[in-house]
C-alpha cells in the first residue's frame, strides 16, 4: 500500500475491480439480450466502448477524472439492463446497487454523478423512449417517486463515502504519525532489550568484579593493618633513638671538654718542652762552665807544679836551710799534680758528661718534638672527629626527628588508608547491592521489552487489520477502534521506554 496516500491507492484498486465488475457485465447482458430478443450489439458494443473509455481515462488523465467518470459508467450499464430487460422493475434495482458500491471509492463526485445520470435517464427516456423504463404505463409521480429513492440513497451514501473518504485520511495520518511510532516502538523494543542484556552482562562483569575486589580490599586491609603495626614499632624505635641522640649530648660535652683538656695538655707539653729544653741549655752551659773552670784549675795545678818544681830546684840551691821548704814544695807539687790529675778527670768526665747531655737534649728535644707533633696530630684528629661526630649527631637528631615526623605521617596516612579501605568495602557492598538492583532493573527492562515488543506485533496486526476494515467500507467503526488501542499502546510503550 502507498503510505503516503492510501485514498488513492485505495481508489485505484476499487476503480481496476470496478472496470473488472463492468466487464462481467458483458455475458450477462448478452444473455439477457437474447432471453429478452433485444439487440445483441448493444448487449456487447456499447458497453465495451464505455468500458475502454473509462480505462483511457483512467490511464491518461488519471482517478482525477476517472472516478467521477465511474458514476456515469455504472449508471449507463444500469440504463443498457433496464434497456436489454424491457423496462422490468427489477432491473432498476441495479441502480441502488450500484450507488451502494460506488461508495466504496470513498468520492462524493462519483455519487453525484451517478445520481444526476440516473434523474437524466429517467427524465429522458419518460419522455421519449417510455418503454425502456417502464414495461408498464407509469405516470410522472411513479418517476418522482424513484428519483426520491434515488436521492434518499445518494444522500445516505454521500455521508458514508465522506465518512470513508475521512476514514482513509485518518489512515493517512495513521501511516504518517503511527507508521514512525511503530518503527520507534520496535527500536525502543529492540534497544531495550540490547541494553537489558548489556546490563545483564555488565551486572555480571561487575559481581565478578566486585568479589574481586572484594578479596582484594581484604588483603590492603590486612596490610594496611600490618603497615600501621610496623610504622608504629619504627616510631617507638625513631623516639627511642631520638631520646637517645639527645642523651648522647651528655658524651659529646664530656669529649669536648676532654679535646680542651687535650689542647691544654698540648699546651702544656709545649711549654714543658720549652722549659725542658732551657734547663737543659742551661744544664750545659753549667757544665759548660765547669770544664771551663776544670782548664783553669788544670792550668793552676800546672803553674803550681812548676812553681814547686822552682821551689824544690831553689830548696835544693839553697841547701839544707831549706829542707822545710822542699818538703813543703815537694807537697805543693805533689798536691798539684794530684790536682791536675783531677781537674784531667774532672775535664773528662765534664767532657763526657756534656756529650752524653748533648744526647741527650738532641734526643729529648727529638722525641719531645715527635711526641708533640703525634699528640698534635691526635689533638687535630680528634678535634676533627668530635666535630664530625657534633655535625653526625646533629643530622641523625634532625634526621631522626624528621624520620619522627615521616612516620607520624605515614601512621596517620595509614590510618586514613585503613579508614578509606572500610568505607570501599562499604562502598563495595552498596555497589554489589546496586548490581543486584541492577540486575533487577535490567530483568524489568526485558520484561517490559517483551511486553512493548507483543504490543507492538498486537498493533502492527490491529493495524493491518484497520486498514482491510477502511479497503472494506467500515472505516468509522475501525478509527474508534484504532483512537482507543492506539492510546493504549501509546502508554504501554511510553511505560516500556520508561
Amino acid at each position: 500500500m502507498d503510505k503516503q496516500n492510501p485514498l488513492q491507492d485505495h481508489q485505484a484498486r476499487i476503480h481496476h475491480l470496478g472496470l473488472i465488475v463492468l466487464g462481467a457485465h458483458i455475458p450477462l447482458l448478452l444473455v439477457m439480450a437474447r432471453f429478452f430478443d433485444t439487440t445483441d450489439v448493444l448487449a456487447t458494443a456499447l458497453p465495451a466502448a464505455i468500458i475502454a473509455v473509462q480505462f483511457l481515462v483512467a490511464r491518461f488523465g488519471g482517478l482525477g477524472f476517472a472516478v467521477p467518470l465511474m458514476g456515469f459508467s455504472v449508471m449507463a450499464f444500469s440504463g443498457i439492463m433496464i434497456h436489454l430487460g424491457k423496462g422490468m422493475i427489477e432491473w432498476h434495482f441495479h441502480i441502488f446497487v450500484m450507488i451502494g458500491l460506488l461508495t466504496l471509492l470513498a468520492d462524493v463526485r462519483a455519487l453525484l454523478v451517478a445520481a444526476l445520470t440516473a434523474a437524466v435517464h429517467h427524465l429522458t427516456f419518460y419522455f421519449y423512449l417510455p418503454a425502456s423504463i417502464f414495461n408498464y404505463q407509469a405516470s410522472f409521480g411513479i418517476v418522482a417517486i424513484h428519483s426520491a429513492f434515488v436521492v434518499v440513497q445518494t444522500i445516505a451514501c454521500v455521508y458514508v463515502a465522506t465518512v470513508f473518504r475521512r476514514a482513509f485520511v485518518v489512515q493517512g495520518k495513521l501511516t504518517d504519525e503511527f507508521g514512525p511510532l511503530l518503527s520507534f516502538l520496535q527500536q525502543v523494543s529492540r534497544g531495550n532489550n540490547d541494553s537489558a542484556h548489556l546490563i545483564t552482562a555488565v551486572s555480571t562483569e561487575n559481581a565478578a568484579a566486585l568479589e574481586q575486589l572484594s578479596d582484594n580490599s581484604e588483603e590492603i586491609s590486612v596490610q594496611v593493618s600490618t603497615t600501621t603495626d610496623n610504622c608504629q614499632r619504627a616510631q617507638n624505635l625513631s623516639r627511642q633513638s631520638y631520646s637517645e641522640i639527645q642523651g648522647s649530648e651528655e658524651t659529646l660535652n664530656k669529649l669536648n671538654q676532654a679535646g680542651e683538656q687535650m689542647e691544654a695538655l698540648r699546651v702544656t707539653l709545649a711549654e714543658l718542652q720549652a722549659d725542658t729544653h732551657a734547663e737543659l741549655q742551661a744544664v750545659m752551659e753549667a757544665v759548660n762552665q765547669v770544664t771551663a773552670k776544670t782548664a783553669v784549675v788544670g792550668d793552676f795545678a800546672t803553674r803550681t807544679k812548676l812553681l814547686s818544681l822552682n821551689a824544690s830546684i831553689e830548696a835544693a840551691r839553697v841547701g839544707s836551710q831549706s829542707a822545710g821548704f822542699a818538703v813543703i814544695a815537694q807537697e805543693i807539687g805533689q798536691l798539684a799534680s794530684n790536682s791536675g790529675g783531677a781537674s784531667r778527670e774532672i775535664a773528662e768526665l765534664a767532657e763526657r758528661s756534656n756529650g752524653v747531655l748533648n744526647s741527650a737534649v738532641g734526643k729529648i728535644n727529638s722525641e719531645f718534638t715527635a711526641a708533640n707533633e703525634v699528640f698534635e696530630a691526635a689533638a687535630t684528629l680528634f678535634l676533627h672527629s668530635r666535630e664530625s661526630l657534633n655535625e653526625a649527631v646533629q643530622r641523625i637528631g634532625l634526621n631522626s626527628r624528621d624520620l619522627n615526623g615521616l612516620l607520624t605521617e605515614i601512621s596517620s596516612a595509614a590510618g586514613e588508608q585503613s579508614q578509606g579501605v572500610d568505607s570501599l568495602r562499604l562502598a563495595i557492598s552498596n555497589v554489589a547491592a546496586g548490581s543486584n538492583e541492577l540486575d533487577g532493573a535490567a530483568q524489568n527492562i526485558l520484561k517490559s521489552s517483551s511486553q512493548v515488543s507483543q504490543e507492538f506485533h498486537r498493533f502492527r496486526s490491529l493495524y493491518n487489520e484497520v486498514t482491510g476494515i477502511m479497503a472494506s467500507g467500515k472505516g468509522k467503526a475501525a478509527r474508534g477502534s484504532v483512537t482507543s488501542h492506539s492510546g493504549a499502546i501509546e502508554e504501554t510503550a511510553l511505560g516500556g521506554s520508561a
